[in-house]
């Protein structure tokens, strides 16, 4: 860590730098090809808020991105070990989490976040914390937890209500999925947009106007307050449109405890999340999402590994005529490659006792059957190429089959 008599401040993931007319740049750049929240982030987060608070000649703080994104979530490298500690442990982890963000919501000066491409997780948790946010045009922003079996854990459920309102809330946690930079700035979670190359000159001017009218103060006002609109049948709508069925319990989760919480102020409605958050971390949904999360990515990588400088098979094997095994036979054959595509004799009868009984049950054009197919009316289409096949002594091949295997 560097720090001097100009508030500069360097640590591992972001440097603080300071500009004309007092106003100061939080640049974050965390090791990596993209910006995730770590503990490193967390703790220069706190150093650089600090040096802010110590200098009085700052009189803005503009917190943006190095890279293309501005932050796309927690780092998932470190849920494993969240994950495994115990309830009571996870919601004070939590709660000393959320007092780094509130450290900035409560920052002396007015605060501009800056956001370049996707602000996904705990990245829009973060921009939600400044008094006033730029989206790129091109950006997203959005609420994953749920895909992992969770919900959001550092304010999420908390600011995104009383911004945007319960609905646009519940369905942007409950769905995970992100919206575009027209939808974020018309449900108020971005003040406005601009065009990626203009996004700087456009956090400046709008930190300017916070500066000279001092209406960020009301913007505080609102994240502190309960929820202003809390009509419970937004709340029954959207247990209604919740399909995550009995054994992914983080919608529902979510839902009971924005319902819960949004009768409160910030401080009770934080710590009903963190409480609510070491709960839902702790389920087995959680747990099967998160492992289920790693090997997909070890298996994308090693697979990634295997490929890299492989040349393309001419001929492959694949043990099964029925419709999966007829299927990567047909892929793999458009694909140029030569075919031999295996089946066992148990295999083949089995399918052909089952077509056989399937066809005596229900005979074309029979009463209480489904009447044979028109013929098409137009042109026949061309039939799609087969793949090759080869012979193997021993086994039946053939390019298709209509049963399974």
């Amino acid at each position: 860590m560097r720090q001097d008599a100009m508030t500069g401040f360097e640590g591992a993931t972001m440097r603080l730098t300071r500009g004309a007319e007092g106003v100061a740049r939080l640049i974050i750049e965390t090791p990596g090809p993209m910006n995730t929240l770590s503990a490193a982030v967390h703790a220069d987060l706190a150093r650089a808020l600090a040096a802010v608070e110590a200098d009085a000649s700052v009189t803005g703080l503009i917190l943006t991105s190095a890279r293309e994104d501005f932050v796309v979530g927690a780092d998932i490298g470190e849920f494993a070990g969240l994950f495994a500690l115990e309830e009571a442990e996870i919601a004070a982890r939590c709660r000393a989490l959320n007092e780094g963000f509130r450290a900035l919501e409560d920052l002396r000066v007015p605060t501009v976040a800056a956001m370049p491409g996707m602000a996904l997780g705990g990245g829009l948790e973060l921009a939600l914390c400044c008094d006033a946010r730029v989206l790129s045009e091109s950006g997203r922003v959005g609420l994953p937890e749920v895909s992992l079996g969770v919900f959001p854990g550092l304010g999420g459920t908390v600011r995104v209500p009383r911004l945007a309102g319960v609905a646009r809330a519940l369905e942007m946690i409950v769905s995970g999925r992100p919206v575009d930079a027209a939808q974020a700035c018309a449900a108020g979670l971005v003040t406005v947009t601009a065009p990626p190359d203009a996004l700087e000159t456009a956090a400046e001017r709008l930190l300017a106007g916070l500066i000279a009218f001092g209406d960020w103060r009301q913007a505080r006002a609102v994240k502190r307050a309960p929820v202003a609109d809390r009509d419970p049948a937004l709340f029954a709508a959207a247990r209604n449109a919740d399909r995550s069925g009995p054994h992914q319990p983080a919608a529902r989760m979510a839902i009971d405890l924005v319902e819960r919480s949004a009768a409160m102020d910030r401080a009770g409605a934080q710590e009903a999340e963190c409480l609510g958050f070491a709960q839902v971390a702790t389920t087995r949904a959680a747990a099967s999402l998160t492992q289920m999360f790693f090997a997909q990515r070890a298996v994308a990588k090693a697979a990634k590994a295997a490929a890299a400088g492989a040349a393309a098979p001419a001929r492959a094997g694949v043990l099964g005529a029925g419709i999966m095994g007829g299927g990567i036979a047909y892929t793999l054959a458009l694909s140029g490659i030569e075919v031999r595509l295996g089946d066992m004799p148990a295999a083949r009868s089995t399918r052909r006792e089952r077509r056989s009984k399937g066809s005596s049950r229900a005979k074309p054009g029979a009463a209480g059957s489904m009447p044979p197919p028109a013929p098409p009316s137009g042109p026949a289409s061309p039939a799609p190429p087969r793949p090759r096949a080869s012979r193997r002594p021993g086994w039946s091949s053939r390019p298709w089959s209509s049963g399974s295997g």
